[in-house]
């Protein structure tokens, strides 16, 4: 009698980067969307980490989100936009920062925020605009942009937004700061200066019968 034997030789494959196998290599499956796998001969995929992505197949890295996105979960598929009142100046994060005191950002997306203007002020963070200053009150360039300031006794402001005070005009009075308007010196008193806080009562001998004399 005769025994024949018969030999079956199996193949392997070897998986790519971008691949992965659990059979010991007989069959390669791609990695899915989120994940990467940058070795060869790899049984497993691994997840993208947090501030990056990767939105194809069989892909050997995952890709950072740029300024402005962040991506907070791992085997994430797109990043997320940082929304308006908050920024993302750098590559591959897993948050978004909020405009400071005195900022804002009224879009999306963005690696940066934008200084109040003078005249204007914002006292909170995550702003998406500033806020005018009120009449009688001033903001100038350079100072804190977290509030506006008063306009001092003898000057005024009677618009909003404004970035200085004006003086009260002689003739005139203002004894209060933050105040809109100036006042008129009463009949018997005069006021020859600019910008004073009081009015000088008439001489001994002289009179006005009219207000706002100087």
């Amino acid at each position: 009698t005769t025994t024949t034997t018969t030999t079956t030789t199996t193949t392997t494959l070897s998986c790519s980067p971008g691949y992965f196998s659990v059979d010991e290599f007989l069959s390669c499956t791609e990695c899915d969307k989120g994940q990467y796998q940058d070795a060869f001969q790899a049984t497993s995929c691994i997840e993208c980490p947090l501030g990056e992505y990767q939105s194809t197949k069989h892909a050997s890295t995952c890709v950072p989100c740029t300024s402005g996105h962040f991506q907070n979960q791992r085997g994430a598929t797109t990043c997320d936009v940082c929304t308006a009142g908050q920024f993302q100046d750098e590559d591959a994060e897993s948050y978004c920062q909020e405009c400071d005191i005195g900022q804002y950002q009224r879009f999306a997306a963005q690696s940066e925020c934008i200084a109040c203007g003078a005249g204007y002020f914002q006292n909170a963070t995550a702003a998406t605009a500033c806020v005018a200053c009120s009449s009688g009150q001033f903001r100038a360039s350079g100072s804190s942009a977290s509030q506006c300031r008063e306009c001092p006794e003898g000057r005024y402001q009677d618009s909003t937004a404004r970035s200085f005070c004006k003086q009260c005009s002689e003739g005139q009075y203002q004894p209060w700061a933050g105040a809109s308007a100036c006042d008129r010196c009463a009949p018997g008193q005069t006021q020859a200066e600019q910008g004073m806080t009081e009015c000088n009562e008439c001489e001994i001998g002289r009179y006005i019968d009219s207000s706002g004399y100087r």
